[in-house]
């Protein structure tokens, strides 16, 4: 299941902040030896849905709304050419070539821009071999507007901002571990109640340094307290895009867990 879109706050000149969602998931399953995998996003304002295709019959994902991610696709090594059309439509809005499928690595393309100035913003993910009582988080720019200056991330606890490093535009951090809270009286890791799993209750941020300090965003009001998960499944990718002409912030992030390796 893939993390909602959510209504962050701006990037390139304020903010873009999450919190997770209760129905957390995962997207990528492991590769084999002889296979990659890949998946999508609609990082498009402009496009309420598009098609994925990649040539040679090797698979596709239709109907991706904006601000979603699609299922992922087992694919072998080899150099394809993807294409992102308008749904419904003969109508391309983006097309990637030459792109090179190695054995055991997964990507995730996002398809980004506008319908004059489209793009593919290809992500080569990372390995996650993170320990049960830990969690990562790994931030992706995928913003056609982030411009040229790097990006702060990091959380905030609900008492205060922690910058965990910065994105160069149009890349990724890699994993930063995060450390799961421990219950003082009992020394063993904090349990959601709602739940009973082990959880990190914070907010994600991507933001501009002149737009510090900001108030916490409610992304899912029916399970506040499932954010981060600890288990197979605790490694958290952020994907900043772009949000329509006309909103109050021109960024959001956009969230979904991966497996371990």
């Amino acid at each position: 299941m893939r993390f909602r879109p959510f209504s962050a706050s701006i990037l390139a000149i304020g903010l873009a902040a999450l919190t997770g969602c209760g129905g957390y998931g995962l997207q990528f399953t492991n590769s084999t030896p002889t296979t990659g995998t890949i998946r999508f996003i609609n990082g498009a304002p402009s496009a309420a849905s598009l098609d994925f295709l990649l040539s040679a019959s090797a698979g596709n994902e239709n109907q991706i709304a904006y601000g979603t991610i699609s299922q992922t696709l087992t694919i072998g090594p080899g150099t394809y050419t993807i294409t992102a059309s308008v749904t419904g439509t003969s109508t391309v809005f983006a097309t990637q070539t030459a792109f090179v499928v190695a054995v055991g690595q997964h990507y995730t393309l996002v398809a980004t821009g506008t319908a004059a100035a489209p793009k593919f913003v290809a992500f080569t993910e990372p390995i996650f071999e993170t320990l049960v009582d830990s969690a990562a988080v790994n931030y992706h720019d995928a913003s056609a507007q982030s411009g040229t200056v790097a990006i702060p991330v990091g959380i905030f606890d609900g008492t205060k901002t922690t910058q965990l490093g910065t994105i160069t535009p149009g890349s990724q951090t890699g994993a930063i571990p995060l450390s799961l809270p421990v219950d003082p009286t009992t020394g063993l890791p904090t349990v959601n109640p709602n739940t009973d799993q082990s959880s990190i209750n914070i907010v994600f941020f991507a933001f501009a340094p002149a737009r510090a300090p900001f108030s916490s965003h409610q992304a899912d009001a029916t399970d506040t307290l499932d954010l981060i998960p600890f288990g197979g499944d605790h490694n958290l990718q952020l994907y900043l895009i772009d949000t329509p002409a006309g909103s109050a912030q021109p960024g959001q992030l956009i969230g979904i867990f991966d497996f371990d390796a």
